[in-house]
């Protein structure tokens, strides 16, 4: 017997839309969905990858992550806009004096270690404003991480997307914010936007997809920051630079793309990468997602090679900004031909 379908469009009521017309996110017998249909891989297929033979496995074996990490706290310190990149995903942000945390994932995950270190450590964090989180995956919301950071910084707000409370609960009484694709989060000085991605939400065997997923547009003054999230390619990325205009900073996943009939439903491969930022028209690409866990058959450093050989032969546009991590990318008004610091 065929289970009837429940149809839902989801919301956050509190919040404002920047797209007038979008009803909400569609959930479908409690499950979140994609703008666009993407088949996720079955339990047969994935099972199939883990019992198959890496064809780059004697790559692996000799390659490493070619990520540098710059011991620095000094970008705790001053009152310059800056982005500093903290290995994955995760990403400290200042902009018009408000202090952000994106994807804080700082430390070793279940069955897979860092392969970089930390700039500082945890406890350095102080005074941060908001805790951005694209999704319940848990190389993007770690809850150890998060209990460190929080406890020196009580004041923090969560800004999330929906449906992601139950989630955070272990955490204890915080505030957070949830917001669907295309809602605009209630912020002080500083406009940040949550809208879509094309990826998943399991964070465990038996709960599928019952939280969403995302990306963030972040707009401070005169600059704009977009944050891909995770993400396979699709038609969002014409359509956000449409209703947001072009970013000038956009973080962009490059790894976790072999084998492709695995990952493709939920993540780019550098090519695509390169693609989507072209659709975005955004100025500066920023790799991220990439050399700091193992957690796919291609080397950990292929991705980047990929992405310097694009650049170098004049097939992206625009100006690659990879940073190390604990590297400081300085924002200001004069671009920007040197704009790392430490």
């Amino acid at each position: 017997m065929k289970l009837k379908q429940v149809i839902k469009y989801a919301s956050n009521s509190d919040l404002t839309f920047v797209k007038t017309d979008y009803p909400g996110n569609k959930i479908i017998n409690g499950i979140y969905q994609n703008e666009e249909h993407y088949d996720h891989p079955s339990w047969l297929k994935k099972i199939q990858w883990k019992l198959s033979i890496n064809p780059q496995r004697k790559k692996k074996r000799i390659d490493d992550s070619d990520v540098l990490v710059f011991p620095n706290r000094s970008f705790l310190r001053g009152a310059d806009d800056v982005i500093v990149w903290l290995g994955h995903s995760a990403f400290f942000i200042r902009l018009n004096g408000i202090q952000i945390l994106i994807d804080p994932c700082l430390l070793n995950i279940p069955f897979r270690k860092r392969a970089v270190g930390l700039p500082c450590e945890i406890e350095d964090f102080r005074n941060i404003d908001y805790i951005l989180l694209s999704h319940g995956h848990r190389d993007h919301c770690d809850l150890p991480s998060l209990k460190r950071i929080l406890k020196n910084n009580p004041q923090i707000e969560l800004l999330t997307p929906l449906s992601m409370s139950k989630t955070l609960k272990p955490l204890g009484k915080i505030k957070i914010q949830e917001a669907g694709w295309y809602q605009q989060f209630n912020c002080k000085n500083i406009e940040i936007t949550f809208l879509p991605s094309v990826h998943d939400s399991r964070r465990n065997f038996y709960a599928r997809d019952r939280t969403l997923w995302g990306s963030f547009f972040i707009r401070a003054g005169q600059e704009t920051l977009y944050f891909a999230g995770d993400t396979g390619y699709g038609k969002h990325f014409n359509e956000i630079q449409r209703i947001m205009g072009r970013p000038d900073f956009c973080f962009m996943p490059i790894a976790t793309y072999a084998p492709q009939y695995i990952m493709k439903s939920s993540h780019v491969n550098p090519l695509e990468a390169i693609k989507a930022f072209h659709d975005l028209g955004a100025k500066y690409f920023i790799p991220m997602h990439y050399g700091t866990y193992d957690l796919s058959d291609e080397p950990m450093s292929e991705s980047i090679q990929k992405i310097r050989s694009a650049f170098s032969s004049k097939r992206m546009t625009g100006i690659l900004a990879e940073l190390a991590v604990g590297e400081k990318l300085i924002l200001n008004s004069n671009l920007r031909s040197s704009y790392i610091g430490y």
